[in-house]
C-alpha cells in the first residue's frame, strides 16, 4: 500500500513539474509575441530604414536557420527580468520596402522564445477606369513563426 502511494505521489510530482515547464514556455512565447508587436508598432511609426535590404523571404529563412540578419539589425531591450526585446530591420517585398521584427525572450545566453512579424507593403491593385486616386500603400502585418527558441 505504501509503495503504491509513493509511486502515485512521485507521478503527481512529475506531472506538476511538466505542467510548470509548459506554463513557463507559454508565458515566454506570449512575451516574445508582445515584444514583436511593440516593435512592429514602433516600426510603423518610424518606417523602413534601408533601400538596400535583402528580400523578406531570405530574411525569414535566415532567421529560421540562425541569427544571420540580426547582425545588421537594430536591437531594443524592453525588460531585464526576464530579458525581453526585439530586433528589427528592413527587407524587400514585391517591389516595395517591408520591415521585419523578431521579438525574443532570453534566459542568460539562451534564447527561450521568439516571434517573427513581417510588415509588408500591400501591392497596388489595378485602378478601374473610373477611379483616379491610387490605393493606400500602408503595410499589412503578417504573423509568422512563434514558439520556443532554437
Amino acid at each position: 500500500m505504501l509503495t503504491i502511494a509513493s509511486v502515485m505521489a512521485l507521478s503527481a510530482m512529475q506531472s506538476a513539474l511538466v505542467d510548470e515547464r509548459l506554463a513557463g514556455n507559454l508565458v515566454a512565447m506570449a512575451r516574445a509575441q508582445m515584444a514583436a508587436e511593440e516593435g512592429a508598432a514602433e516600426r510603423l511609426v518610424v518606417g523602413p530604414e534601408r533601400s538596400d535590404a535583402p528580400d523578406c523571404e531570405v530574411v525569414e529563412q535566415a532567421l529560421e536557420e540562425g541569427d544571420g540578419p540580426l547582425v545588421e539589425s537594430s536591437q531594443v531591450i524592453i525588460g531585464e527580468l526576464p530579458l525581453v526585446g526585439y530586433y528589427s530591420g528592413s527587407c524587400w517585398w514585391q517591389g516595395g520596402v517591408g520591415q521585419w521584427v523578431l521579438g525574443w525572450v532570453g534566459n542568460g545566453d539562451r534564447l527561450v522564445a521568439r516571434h517573427l512579424i513581417l510588415l509588408l507593403p500591400e501591392p497596388e491593385p489595378a485602378m478601374a477606369s473610373s477611379t483616379t486616386t491610387p490605393s493606400s500603400s500602408s503595410p499589412s502585418m503578417v504573423w509568422l513563426d512563434g514558439g520556443a527558441g532554437h
